[in-house]
């Protein structure tokens, strides 16, 4: 009888936390299938972000992850300028930041914050906790 009443209250316990783990799998889910269905216009920023935001559970913030991305596109157009590639046909301007991208996310690359301090961005890994990197 015993046993009888930890299932009965246990259960209910279980299949709320499975509920609740699957929640933000189907949030993304959902959000991913309106873009391919044509209901929502596509935002590749926001699928990443939905897909990432269901790996870690709910935890992140679009508002963060928009500045980050954002702050990526600043050192990305920073290397464009200091480390112009020798190309020279009609479409340099966009190879020119495509190769800028794959440097920055593949190199490391010294940022001068001042005269005395330069910080270095690393390259890229993925990792499984933290998006961002950070």
């Amino acid at each position: 009888m015993k046993y009888i009443i930890y299932i009965l209250f246990f259960i209910p316990i279980l299949a709320s936390a499975n509920a609740n783990q699957l929640e933000p799998f189907e949030n993304g889910f959902q959000i991913l299938d309106s873009m391919l269905n044509g209901k929502k216009g596509l935002d590749f920023k926001q699928a990443v972000f939905c897909t990432e935001n269901a790996y870690m559970a709910n935890s992140l913030n679009y508002e963060t992850f928009c500045k980050e991305i954002h702050n990526y596109m600043l050192i990305s157009s920073l290397v464009a300028k200091t480390s112009p590639i020798a190309y020279n046909h009609k479409d340099y301007e966009l190879v020119n930041h495509h190769a800028a991208i794959f440097k920055f996310m593949t190199d490391t690359i010294p940022i001068q914050v001042n005269d005395t301090i330069t910080i270095c961005s690393l390259p890229f890994r993925y990792n499984f906790d933290d998006y961002a990197g950070g």
